[in-house]
């Protein structure tokens, strides 16, 4: 819909301008480097993942192994990305993850609680050392249009076609997420198996997604 492409673009225009150089030094480094891309990534963290009984050697509950295994691959931001887009539902975070107690004994969901505090820092301080911020949009972006009052839906195409555009030059997913293999699948077909495609898993980390041999992009079993 033209709407939802103006919002897109909109988004993508504010993304991209994000990482403001620090200096003449960086300014002059950034205009030699090619156009500013970002990473898209995916962490299923939400309460309901939690409860979900399927793929349990799949997943990763805590946002902070996640940011910890992108960080241990990547030393530094991969392909000169300025800012990490990350998709996640933080009204759903804030209902299970806000308490008013330090008491992990009065904790409904000490899960929930830690995710919304990291994901609080990652906001305020990015990653990589603060030198990429972090950015999630969520509903907030669709306020004052004619979709914010079906922020779920319209939220998750807004999000879909963020992870598809080619200034997305990393995506990292989780095999347990339908969005995540909705994105893959639609990433395989536009840009080939080799396009900065990785998935996290417990005890192992990050792992590319694709073999540059594939034919068809990894199907969804979770």
């Amino acid at each position: 819909h033209p709407t939802l492409q103006a919002i897109l673009e909109r988004l993508l225009d504010n993304m991209l301008q994000q990482s403001t150089p620090k200096s003449q030094q960086e300014q002059r480094q950034r205009e030699q480097q090619k156009s500013p891309t970002f990473m898209t990534l995916h962490a299923r963290v939400e309460p309901d993942m939690q409860r979900h009984m399927v793929c349990k050697d799949k997943k990763v509950l805590l946002l902070r192994d996640i940011i910890q295994m992108v960080e241990s691959k990547f030393l530094t931001p991969p392909n000169n990305i300025s800012v990490v887009f990350l998709p996640i539902n933080r009204q759903y975070l804030e209902q299970e993850g806000t308490t008013n107690t330090t008491s992990t004994d009065e904790i409904d969901n000490p899960i929930a609680v830690d995710n919304l505090k990291v994901l609080n820092q990652l906001r305020d301080h990015g990653m990589w050392n603060g030198t990429v911020p972090v950015l999630e949009f969520g509903a907030n972006a669709l306020k004052g249009t004619v979709y914010e009052h079906r922020p779920s839906t319209a939220g998750a195409i807004l999000n879909y076609f963020l992870g598809l555009q080619p200034q997305c030059s990393v995506f990292v997913g989780t095999e347990v997420s339908s969005f995540s293999h909705d994105v893959l699948a639609a990433r395989f077909f536009r840009y080939g198996p080799s396009s900065g495609n990785y998935k996290y898993l417990p005890n192992i980390g990050l792992q590319e997604w694709m073999t540059p041999d594939m034919a068809d992009p990894p199907g969804h079993v979770c």
